[in-house]
């Protein structure tokens, strides 16, 4: 990963500098590490090894904007406890479980990222930072999905907490994510309720259950509208926050089991509708193309594990991922706001966390990612239409549209669906 920060210098003129992840690059543009790790310094002996690396972490003294310092460990220690640290990224919901690790030891290499490098060399030589940014380039890694050449987030499991420590001080905007959540409340549509459940038609941008922040959420927002209470398990499935379409929710605790059951079982059925997109970027390696997504009936099997890494990411993992099924049909090729597409039907056969689109983002799978889709997919588009002089996708293009399953009390055959959005 490459990172670029702009900066107004103290005689109010604008610059920049330069950083690569991992070991420090000699160009002049670039900065170097925030800490050298001593030559030869590496045990063998693992606990010797870890005690090694907690005493480097040490060693990283981390700015702030106000010129505040603080190592690795006490900001992470911070990060995850109630402090305004923690909170600064968008206030988390409640503390540490008690049976949760609270060592909070950070990931190795912690501090090697591009952001933590520029935003140190920044305060260090009296720059004031205007903007940064990070972006990929070459080859994928293996089992992760990123693309030559497109923009990314710093990570979460290393650079978040990092980051909520060296931001401070500075007039950062507020989280769109926090603001585009509070925007979609008011679209979500009830589209079947009895005495046992109610399906909802989710917008995109709203999450399904309580996250790492506080935000409305389809759980919460049903449990206040039909007054359940905190003991009856309401989720029986959940769609990412970017996803839009059909939910189930249950409004007793023998309707959620049935449902359960029936989901472990395979007796629940859906359609989603997406819009596929491809990397032009690599047209050599590619897989697939608009012209060859023609077979329909089709099946992905790609297993899938948690990226610890860079939570939420999940990854390929042909080792320790768990089994991930998608049927396809292609529905057919179009112009999408000037952008080629493919429209396509997915049919899920598992219930794996991003199985959609990791299968179509994947090289392995489709080697097409779902338009919009900020995790694995593109950042920036090639519009073959003259007329449209540029978009910017604005939600995934992700749709559950219909769902089929027995009602957990009467036991007869539901079928509900919904018009497609796009």
């Amino acid at each position: 990963m490459y990172g670029v920060l702009v900066a107004f210098t103290s005689e109010g003129t604008l610059s920049f500098i330069a950083a690569s992840s991992g070991s420090s690059t000699s160009d002049k543009y670039f900065v170097p590490s925030i800490y050298e790790l001593p030559k030869n310094s590496i045990p063998t002996n693992a606990n010797k090894s870890r005690e090694l690396q907690l005493n480097l972490f040490r060693q990283y003294h981390l700015l702030n904007a106000h010129q505040q310092s603080k190592d690795i460990i006490e900001i992470f220690q911070d990060f995850h406890s109630d402090t305004p640290t923690r909170r600064f990224f968008g206030m988390p919901r409640d503390l540490v479980s008690p049976t949760s690790n609270t060592e909070h030891i950070p990931p190795a290499a912690t501090g090697e990222c591009c952001a933590p490098k520029l935003l140190q060399y920044a305060y260090l030589h009296n720059l004031r930072p205007l903007c940064m940014g990070e972006f990929w380039w070459g080859q994928s890694p293996k089992g992760e999905i990123k693309h030559h050449g497109q923009w990314y987030p710093a990570c979460n499991s290393k650079c978040k907490p990092l980051l909520s420590w060296m931001l401070q001080g500075i007039d950062v905007e507020p989280n769109p994510l926090l603001i585009r959540i509070q925007k979609t409340v008011h679209q979500l549509q009830i589209i079947y309720e009895d005495n046992d459940i109610v399906v909802v038609n989710k917008p995109s941008g709203l999450l399904s259950v309580p996250g790492n922040f506080i935000a409305p959420n389809v759980e919460e927002i049903i449990r206040h509208r039909y007054h359940i209470d905190n003991d009856t398990p309401t989720i029986v499935h959940r769609l990412d926050m970017d996803t839009s379409g059909i939910m189930i929710l249950a409004r007793t605790k023998d309707a959620h089991e049935t449902l359960q059951r029936q989901f472990f079982r395979h007796e629940i059925h859906k359609k989603y509708i997406a819009l596929l997109v491809h990397d032009s970027t690599h047209d050599a390696n590619k897989n697939v193309h608009y012209s060859s997504l023609s077979s329909n009936g089709l099946m992905i099997s790609l297993p899938i594990s948690r990226d610890a890494k860079n939570p939420p990411c999940q990854k390929i993992n042909h080792i320790q991922g768990k089994e991930a099924l998608t049927r396809y049909d292609i529905i057919g090729n179009e112009i999408f706001n000037g952008l080629e597409v493919t429209r396509v039907a997915f049919y899920p056969l598992t219930g794996r966390t991003h199985q959609l689109r990791l299968h179509a983002a994947s090289q392995e799978g489709l080697n097409a990612p779902i338009l919009g889709d900020s995790l694995y997919g593109l950042k920036s588009y090639n519009l073959v239409d003259s007329s449209q002089s540029s978009f910017s996708p604005t939600r995934l293009y992700l749709q559950a549209i219909a769902i089929d399953f027995f009602h957990p009390t009467t036991h007869k055959s539901i079928h509900l669906e919904v018009k497609e959005e796009f």
